[in-house]
């Protein structure tokens, strides 16, 4: 049987794609041959590779039903298995135009959402098999049925299809927008704006490689860089235009790192030329900087640091008194503390006017004063 099964998954890469009637017969035979008998807890084992079809291969409709019988959660790899050959889930194009990435969101999403996997019920209906040959000459021998004891056939339940549908169509929904560039531009996947649309987790090993050198840097305290020197550090760049500076944040943000100027809060666009500050942000607090006590402290930090360098140099006692201001505004998390001595320190390469602090239109006009915006 192994030898007969391994024959037809061989005939199936060849002719599955191309005759729709054979591709049935096929599966169902390879279904029979390989479970006339078969292993307890197929679900801790690797999954078959199985071409899609008119319905969920007996194999994984095996695996699930030994799930149910021993309350075991559903692993992330058979969970994968369903949502692919399931005919009742439907996967949009980004999940086969870029089935890696599709299969690494997917199960990072159902371990966030599941923990360990979906638990399923033992519904009542029982998992059988009847295969049916194509040759009209072995009709006469009559059909070949598979039972299964009391294992269930948890294929026919909709709740866990329900749930699987959701999931994935939420790691599509991430997958958009890569999935679109990959389909103007196949070559795009090894350039930094398309990493740049995906997750850092889901980066090729190499670019993972880089970008951890950059936060290992960031980890021991901030670091400051030309913004063409930290792409150049993370892959090849087309352009350092808005929107690719603005992934470069969402990225750094996604790994805990945050960099000043605040694209992301309305800053405005460094030149490739121009320092950019890096700097690391507590796991687990909000990254909102839209509130208008944060606002009025940046603006404090800027009129500040524009006053002192009206000389042309921010001497040492200043930037050590500007620095206790900070750490002295308790009413702000951390985060905000960390971010605005990186935003300190990016002013002293880039050096507000009082003009434009002054007229800053984001910032609270009472926030004239660190005494006022500790009062928050």
């Amino acid at each position: 049987l192994p030898a007969i099964a391994k024959g037809v998954r061989r005939l199936l890469g060849i002719y599955g794609s191309r005759n729709g009637s054979f591709k049935r017969y096929a599966t169902d035979f390879l279904s029979m041959a390989e479970l006339a008998s078969f292993s307890e807890k197929l679900y801790s084992k690797s999954i078959p590779v199985f071409p899609g079809g008119h319905e969920l291969p007996l194999y994984i409709r095996l695996a699930l039903g030994q799930c149910a019988i021993d309350k075991a959660p559903v692993p992330p790899a058979l969970a994968l298995a369903w949502v692919r050959m399931d005919p009742n889930i439907y996967l949009r194009t980004p999940a086969t135009r870029c089935p890696e990435q599709f299969e690494g969101l997917f199960q990072r999403k159902y371990a966030e959402s599941l923990g360990e996997g979906l638990i399923l019920p033992k519904n009542k209906t029982k998992l059988k098999f009847v295969y049916r040959p194509a040759s009209a000459g072995l009709l006469e021998y009559g059909e070949i049925k598979l039972t299964f004891g009391e294992m269930p056939d948890v294929a026919v339940l909709t709740a866990p299809v329900k749930k699987l549908q959701e999931l994935a169509e939420a790691a599509t929904t991430e997958l958009d927008g890569y999935s679109r560039m990959l389909g103007r531009s196949p070559n795009a996947a090894k350039s930094l704006e398309g990493r740049l649309l995906l997750p850092p987790t889901l980066w090729p090993a190499e670019a993972r490689q880089k970008l951890d050198a950059v936060l290992a840097r960031a980890s021991r305290g901030m670091v400051a860089m030309k913004l063409q020197e930290l792409a150049s550090a993370l892959g090849e760049a087309q352009s350092l235009d808005r929107n690719t500076v603005a992934g470069l944040a969402r990225a750094l943000e996604g790994v805990h790192v945050g960099m000043e100027p605040d694209i992301l809060n309305g800053a405005k666009t460094p030149k490739a030329d121009d320092t950019v500050v890096l700097f690391s942000v507590p796991a687990g607090e909000p990254v909102s900087r839209g509130s208008a006590t944060y606002q009025a402290a940046t603006l404090t930090v800027q009129l500040a640091t524009a006053v002192a360098l009206a000389d042309g140099d921010m001497g040492a006692e200043e930037l050590s008194q500007l620095r206790l201001q900070i750490e002295g505004w308790t009413h702000l998390t951390p985060s905000h503390q960390q971010r605005l001595r990186a935003h300190m320190r990016y002013l002293l390469d880039s050096p507000p006017s009082l003009a434009h602090a002054a007229a800053s239109r984001t910032a609270p006009r009472r926030a004239a004063s660190p005494a006022r915006a500790r009062r928050g």
